[in-house]
């Protein structure tokens, strides 16, 4: 099982996107955690939310999780518009360091995966400060290419005897979510959280948006300056499906059918 589903949802194109506060998110997360509760968090932005209107199947794993955030003010504004109540936006990008403090104050063990050895280290170095007493009892940074079955195995071996309760994936999406949903039935006591960009952005490794831009919806284009060649086409078609498909979603809310 993947937990208990939390609460009530809202549908945004493909994904049901939980409709919590940011304190009840990481309180259900620290809850999980600390029980043993086996659970996967995933953060959605438009992104992730084009990428499930593709593929059922990529949606259906994301949905199965305990709870699917709004990463994006996008996502955030349309669970509003769409449920009627207002849904605060609850990134990754934010969500990760206070779950770090939290975990330092609840004694939870935490696991870091996803990133080369030396953007695990800042990270590890960072919460050493940042959150102080925080238990990081394990961290593995995956090869580039597919692992053999021996190797996903071990790896699942190795977060059990680390006793790691939180596990934060840092391997971008779709990717993120599907080593989490390969790897949760292997993983009966875990929590896993699919982050996205927060490691280098929490150690100082790369420059996160300005806040001026993070509240105009403009995060993603902040992204694409700093990486045109490799997303001006993601953002041209994810970003304009979006919207059309949140149009007619909304047309048909207030028109019916």
């Amino acid at each position: 099982m993947n937990g208990e589903r939390a609460g009530q949802a809202t549908r945004v194109v493909a994904l049901d996107i939980s409709r919590v506060s940011f304190d009840e998110a990481l309180e259900r997360t620290y809850s999980a955690a600390a029980t043993g509760t086996s659970g996967r968090v995933c953060f959605a932005n438009v992104h992730m939310t084009i990428e499930a209107e593709q593929d059922p199947a990529f949606a259906a794993i994301v949905n199965d999780s305990m709870l699917v955030l709004p990463d994006g003010l996008p996502v955030a504004l349309a669970a509003s518009w769409l449920s009627g109540e207002r849904q605060p936006r609850i990134s990754g990008m934010d969500s990760f360091p206070l779950l770090l403090s939290g975990a330092a104050e609840r004694s939870l063990k935490v696991f870091l995966l996803g990133g080369s050895d030396q953007t695990l280290n800042a990270v590890s170095q960072a919460a050493f400060i940042k959150a102080p007493g925080i238990q990081i009892v394990g961290t593995f940074s995956p090869p580039f290419r597919e692992p053999t079955e021996a190797e996903s195995r071990a790896l699942d071996q190795q977060i059990i005897a680390s006793g790691a309760q939180l596990v934060f994936v840092s391997l971008g999406c779709p990717k993120q979510e599907r080593w989490m949903a390969a790897h949760q039935p292997h993983l009966p006591h875990q929590v896993l959280l699919g982050v996205g960009g927060a490691f280098p952005v929490y150690a100082g490794l790369q420059q996160r948006a300005p806040k001026w831009a993070q509240g105009l919806a403009l995060e993603w284009f902040f992204r694409l300056m700093q990486e045109p060649d490799r997303l001006w086409r993601r953002y041209l078609f994810t970003n304009s499906r979006f919207v059309w498909l949140l149009l007619g979603a909304l047309l048909r809310r207030v028109f019916g059918g």
